[in-house]
């Protein structure tokens, strides 16, 4: 029930009186929704005041319609559960057969019969598909890195792996146990690609004829091997035998040609 309050009359300031009243909650509380398998989810809650059961209702794709009335009973998409328990799990659902999102929602039936029309909602999808459109991007991501000269697009095909790795960590298939040898190895070998992507700029690699030869690391500072040609060329100083026999070749050649003129 709501406490007098006091009129304000109109002043060179305005006196706010603000009176509190307490809360109760109506309806259906915490609701979870808990992913267990690709065929198994489960959901948990607690009962508000005068709140006594509950109808669960789920749909692929989009949210089962809401109820416009108090007096009318849920009833689009598939039953999930209905009761009054504060627990329940859904394995008529499959995401191997279908992979698209399911959509929940949990009206609470009060003392009187009567449904609230605002109900509790959640969805979940398959973390197989989730899995796979990470997949998806790391390799999108890195194909267009290897493609391009763009720093950035490497960069973010290195980040793309380290996503892929997290998602991994925290949503590991249920047909691996967390901490294997298997699990270790994957989050280890998704992390080391991502570096890779990271630092491929850094890697030079020298291409003749249209094939490519060796490779070593090729830090930002560091000339290619045509600067570092060009350099040793300038600072080469050939040594007094090379002068002394570049010298004998010029004058072979200049004899050489004195002789053919005279011949003609």
């Amino acid at each position: 029930m709501l406490l007098p309050v006091a009129p304000v009359l109109a002043d060179t300031y305005v006196d706010i009186s603000v009176y509190a009243k307490g809360l109760t909650s109506v309806g259906i509380v915490n609701f979870t929704i808990t992913y267990i398998s690709e065929t198994q989810l489960d959901f948990g809650w607690s009962y508000g005041v005068n709140t006594t059961a509950i109808m669960i209702r789920g749909k692929y794709g989009v949210y089962p319609d809401n109820i416009s009335a108090s007096n009318e009973t849920p009833s689009d998409g598939y039953l999930v559960y209905s009761g009054n328990s504060t627990s329940c799990s859904d394995t008529s659902m499959d995401f191997d057969l279908n992979s698209g999102a399911i959509y929940y929602r949990a009206w609470a039936q009060l003392a009187d019969g009567s449904w609230v029309i605002t109900p509790e909602e959640g969805w979940k999808e398959s973390e197989i598909m989730t899995l796979l459109a990470f997949i998806a991007m790391a390799l999108g991501m890195s194909f267009l890195a290897s493609k391009s000269s763009y720093y950035v697009l490497k960069f973010l095909a290195g980040m793309s792996w380290w996503a892929f790795a997290i998602y991994w960590i925290n949503n590991t298939p249920s047909s691996i146990t967390d901490g294997s040898s298997t699990d270790t190895a994957v989050i280890v070998l998704l992390f080391v690609i991502g570096i890779a992507f990271v630092f491929m700029p850094f890697w030079y690699t020298k291409v003749e004829n249209g094939q490519e030869r060796g490779g070593r690391m090729r830090l930002p500072f560091m000339k290619t091997d045509a600067q570092e040609d060009a350099d040793k060329k300038r600072a080469y100083r050939p040594s007094r035998n090379e002068r002394t026999s570049a010298y004998e070749d010029r004058i072979t050649n200049a004899m050489s040609g004195i002789k053919n003129n005279q011949r003609r």
